[in-house]
């Protein structure tokens, strides 16, 4: 899949606590960006850039090194965990 492909398939879907216009966070909240991929909620503000930073960081290191698929696993293994975390707390107060 494509990079846009992929963020494509995430507009509407915040990119931090997975939030959409259809089930936003508790007590509500608003996208900061145009390609509504991130929620206003002050957890997600903070931890958007963290999160970014680390997944371009992990995916530029092993772009076509396939001594490491073993961290490229690790990765979507990260990926998949982040996903249950940002299901689990969109009943939590942000």
């Amino acid at each position: 899949m494509s990079r846009r492909t992929k963020q494509a398939e995430n507009e509407g879907r915040c990119r931090v606590c997975w939030c959409t216009d259809e089930d936003a966070c508790p007590g509500g909240c608003a996208w900061v960006d145009d390609a509504h991929t991130l929620c206003d909620s002050p957890t997600c503000v903070e931890m958007a850039p963290v999160l970014d930073a680390a997944r371009e960081l992990l995916r530029s290191a092993l772009q076509g090194s396939s001594r490491l698929k073993p961290l490229r696993d690790a990765i979507t293994a990260f990926d998949e965990h982040a996903a249950q975390f940002q299901k689990e707390i969109q009943g939590a107060d942000l």
